[in-house]
């Protein structure tokens, strides 16, 4: 019997050999008949009489996994989904088509371990759009970063951060890209174009030319597997992530700047009854982009919308207590902005006796808070009651009010200086704007309200900037018919 199993070992050695094998192990017990896989130079295992291989092997693209029985002809494909920084990205989905057509996930690690069947054709594609967080890693520095690449003031230096910033996956980066990203950022979507969030690239694809990376090959190919296949990596890239800060803990550790500051004014109240909320700027030097959540209380006010605004802020209206908010300087020019001066106004309309003080909070509970300079550096944003000094108060008298046309303007006596004053529209549009020069003794003035063109009856704002304070007026003009 010894004999016999000895003749089994040496065929078997002898039909390796001429198969182009190099070296085999050495079997213990019975002959392992209908099991085994074997390959490159790689020694097997010790085999014992329950068909089992005691070591695990990966060698040579030879995987015998430890305490598995192997039946003949099973082989596996394994491999990991990392990020260009190799970090690991968890829970991938991979499809198995071709010859053998089935779902896999990936683990926590990235890490995948398929099994196929001998001479399996099969094509191995990964995605992923389980995050918990839609938009983590991305945020209003990847928009101003692919809207330097596209003005050509400095461009994206990678292949996978080109790929990253292809939101609508045309091969291209263009202004679309940067609108689908603000409708994530601010919760509008909770995807890209295919129920996408990540795009993946084989590892091994070179790209001809990295500055424009597209088309790539998204997945890996077998064709006729004889042996089994490992190191099978792709590079995931999280759409709209193109400075690469996403991070598997949710939200990464982000280094903050000084803070700045929102500081929430004393609410006006126009002929609506709405509240229109002042909001100014603190120590807002040289930024480019900020974003947060703004939360209210939705059983006293309903959020209207925002007005007259510096810099212009989006906002996702449709959200009821939350309101997702951004801003993203369109040309990449720092802006900056005294300590006084109203960046936007928020519009409340209250419900029932609600008071007119409303109790107004910032957080990341959906779009993550955050302010970013010209350098990209990363300022955290602090949301206060605006103190008594900052607050307009009541030293402009406008009569009459409503009008047809004229109104009279009391300007307070102050020292001699330059006063601004510009009409806009409810939606924010502005209609006219002067300079006037008052002195010690206060100044009237005699606005013709139709100054370029006739006005529809309507609610119109009054801004008059140069005072202590900016203050904005709401006026009616109502036809006399």
């Amino acid at each position: 019997m010894k004999q016999r199993t000895r003749s089994y070992t040496l065929l078997l050695g002898f039909l390796l050999q001429v198969a182009g094998w190099s070296s085999f192990g050495q079997w213990q017990g019975a002959s392992p008949n209908g099991f085994g896989s074997f390959g490159g130079d790689a020694a097997a295992g010790s085999f014992t009489g329950g068909g089992l291989f005691s070591p695990s092997l990966s060698a040579g693209n030879l995987l015998l996994t430890q305490g598995v029985q192997q039946p003949y002809g099973k082989l596996i494909i394994r491999g990991k989904c990392i990020t260009p920084l190799q970090k690991p990205i968890p829970y991938v989905s991979l499809n198995l088509s071709g010859s053998e057509n089935r779902q896999w996930q990936a683990g926590l690690d990235g890490k995948f371990s398929l099994p196929v069947g001998y001479a399996a054709t099969v094509t191995l594609a990964p995605s992923k759009n389980n995050d918990v967080v839609k938009a983590n890693g991305v945020s209003t520095l990847d928009i101003l970063q692919i809207q330097s690449h596209i003005l050509g003031k400095f461009f994206l230096n990678s292949p996978y951060k080109i790929i990253a910033a292809d939101a609508d996956n045309n091969g291209a980066v263009s202004v679309l890209d940067i609108l689908l990203i603000k409708r994530l950022i601010l919760g509008l979507d909770t995807s890209f174009k295919g129920n996408r969030l990540w795009a993946f690239v084989d590892s091994s694809f070179v790209f001809v030319n990295p500055s424009n990376p597209f088309p790539y090959t998204a997945s890996i190919a077998k064709a006729g597997m004889r042996i089994s296949a490992d190191q099978q990596t792709f590079y995931g890239v999280k759409i709209g992530d193109v400075n690469q800060d996403w991070s598997a803990s949710v939200l990464g550790a982000v280094k903050y700047k000084t803070p700045i500051q929102l500081l929430q004014g004393k609410p006006i109240i126009d002929n609506n009854l709405r509240l229109k909320i002042p909001v100014y700027a603190h120590q807002f030097t040289n930024l480019l982009a900020l974003q947060f959540t703004l939360d209210y209380n939705a059983e006293e006010y309903n959020f209207i919308g925002i007005d007259n605004q510096r810099i212009n802020m989006e906002a996702n209206a449709e959200r009821t207590g939350k309101v997702p908010m951004l801003w993203a300087e369109a040309t990449n020019t720092p802006q900056t902005f005294r300590d006084d001066e109203v960046l936007f106004y928020l519009l409340l309309q209250p419900k029932n006796n609600a008071t007119p003080n409303p109790q107004l909070t910032i957080n990341s509970s959906i779009t993550q808070v955050v302010a970013y300079d010209k350098q990209y550096d990363a300022h955290s944003v602090e949301w206060k009651q605006a103190a008594a000094e900052t607050t307009p108060a009541p030293l402009v008298a406008i009569s009459p009010n409503p009008t047809t046309n004229w109104v009279t303007v009391q300007l307070p006596p102050t020292t001699s200086k330059q006063v601004v004053l510009s009409l806009a529209t409810a939606a924010g549009k502005q209609l006219w704007k002067k300079t006037y020069r008052i002195n010690e003794t206060g100044q009237t003035l005699q606005l013709p309200l139709h100054q370029n063109t006739h006005l529809a009856d309507g609610i119109y704002y009054l801004t008059i900037s140069g005072l202590a304070a900016e203050a904005t007026y709401p006026i009616m003009i109502q036809s006399t018919k």
